[in-house]
């Protein structure tokens, strides 16, 4: 029987709307068994999936270090003392599920262990110059995490007295616990202000929520729906495509595939600081709504790209480079 586009659309509607209203229907049942429950929590696909392999193709043979987040921070004055960060630790940290968990592949769920804080924070020796510093961050960084803990450590890396550089710490993640923008938002609920007190963030160009008639949100909730539709069936008509191009340019598909290999240990790249004065000086030079994070992240696109096309042969062309930048929702601005 033939049946025309509208009316696909139309049933493919339906289900969507049925499936949407069973799932949430399942996910709440589910949320809600798991919060009374302080048994294993169920792993998403995509957590499973960035524990095995992160962002990367199985056939690039990566190092488990390459699927960790590393984030240093280096400390105006002097940074806290062992017992207030053991407190902030338990007190903040270990609330979040997978900072107390490690994942099970064979059960796809995160099963909580017992904590001990003296095996996920590290403090170092004195290091008496900058040179020390960096040299022990590229140390640290080439050593995975390992997998019976919950995949997090914590390295305080003090300076020498008299050294040039300052007290420094060094936070290790793995990508499956979250990536940038969760970190983020988790960094939101756990930093402090100096008196132990909560930070507020000020952002004066913070616009209004805007408030919808019931009509509008009808309207809204329906063109959203069928946009949905509309990228689902899109989706699911790519699974039956090439994800990438064969044309006489470029190699075949089964040459690209095969024989990627890791070229080495990470590496750690520094650069001299800058103020935020001078950042903000070059946004209120750029074009008008630019933000200081779209000049930070333009710097390192540039960066990136430039590093990427001198570490290659003249002949080789550099075709895309796609940075991804945080939504308008999770974006923070200080007064300052």
């Amino acid at each position: 029987m033939f049946v025309d586009s509208y009316s696909y659309l139309i049933a493919a509607t339906i289900v969507t709307i049925a499936a949407a209203v069973v799932g949430r229907i399942l996910f709440m049942t589910i949320v809600g068994s798991s919060k009374k429950s302080s048994g294993p929590r169920p792993m998403t696909w995509m957590e499973e999936h960035m524990f095995l392999c992160d962002c990367f193709p199985k056939e690039a043979n990566l190092p488990p270090t390459c699927n960790v987040i590393n984030c240093a921070v280096l400390f105006k004055d002097s940074m806290p003392d062992r017992k207030s960060i053991d407190k902030l630790i338990k007190e903040k940290l270990l609330s979040f599920t997978r900072f107390s968990c490690v994942p099970d592949v064979k059960s796809h769920s995160w099963k909580p262990v017992a904590i001990d804080i003296s095996e996920h924070v590290f403090t170092s020796d004195p290091l008496e110059s900058r040179e020390a510093l960096e040299e022990k961050i590229e140390k640290i960084i080439n050593v995975p995490l390992p997998t019976d803990k919950p995949l997090w450590q914590i390295h305080l890396l003090p300076a020498a007295p008299g050294a040039q550089q300052k007290d420094c710490v060094l936070f290790r993640s793995h990508h499956t616990l979250g990536d940038g923008i969760s970190l983020v938002q988790l960094l939101d609920k756990v930093a402090v202000s100096p008196d132990g007190g909560p930070i507020v963030y000020v952002n004066p160009k913070e616009k209004k929520p805007v408030k919808m008639s019931f009509v509008a949100k009808l309207v809204y909730g329906f063109l959203f729906t069928l946009e949905w539709v509309r990228s689902f069936i899109a989706n699911m008509l790519q699974t039956k495509c090439c994800f990438e191009s064969e044309y006489g340019f470029n190699s075949s598909l089964a040459h690209r595939r095969g024989g990627l290999k890791y070229s080495g240990a990470r590496k750690s790249i520094y650069f001299k600081p800058f103020s935020l004065d001078y950042v903000k000086a070059i946004k209120n030079r750029s074009p008008k709504k630019a933000t200081v994070n779209d000049v930070l992240l333009g710097a390192m696109v540039g960066a990136m790209r430039r590093y990427g096309g001198d570490a290659v042969d003249d002949n080789t062309i550099m075709r895309m480079l796609i940075p991804v930048g945080a939504p308008a929702r999770v974006r923070r601005q200080s007064s300052a």
